[in-house]
This record gives structure tokens, C-alpha cells and sequence, in this order.
């Protein structure tokens, strides 16, 4: 009947676009809440980046000295 495809389409167009992988979803934060995954995105803000290239180390004596490193502070070294 016209109702039933209306009630079918109606339902098709409210789902997501599985070829959007995930950018239509309209409250991401809520999205993120619900699948568990806040701890991860609260891990990965606080990370270093990797195009830093350690740049971004806090407290970089403490560091050379965890590894077993002697710090250089000039390029003749």
C-alpha cells in the first residue's frame, strides 16, 4: 500500500549513509559517549604529536634523563 512504502521510505531516509562513514551523524559528542570511546578521545588530546618530532616533550631534561640520554644544546655537540 502507499502508506506502507511511505513508512518505508520515511525509515530509509532517517538512517545513515553507510558510504558517509559516520560524518552524517548528527551529535557526534553524544555518538562518542555511547560507543564508550571518551576516554580515548580524552587520551589522544593529551598525546604528543608525531609531526612535532618530540618538539612538544614537557620537561625535556626529565625525559633525556628517563631514557638514558645526554640532552645537546648546541649543533657542535
Amino acid at each position: 500500500t502507499a502508506k506502507a512504502v511511505k513508512i518505508a521510505m520515511d525509515n530509509a531516509n532517517a538512517r545513515l549513509a553507510k558510504d558517509r562513514n559516520g560524518a552524517d551523524i548528527p551529535n557526534k559528542p553524544l555518538f562518542i559517549q555511547n560507543v564508550g570511546l571518551q576516554e580515548t578521545v580524552n587520551q589522544a588530546s593529551g598525546a604528543l604529536q608525531k609531526n612535532q618530532n618530540g618538539a612538544d616533550i614537557p620537561g625535556k631534561d626529565t625525559f633525556t634523563k628517563n631514557i638514558g640520554a645526554c640532552r645537546a644544546y648546541s649543533a657542535w655537540l
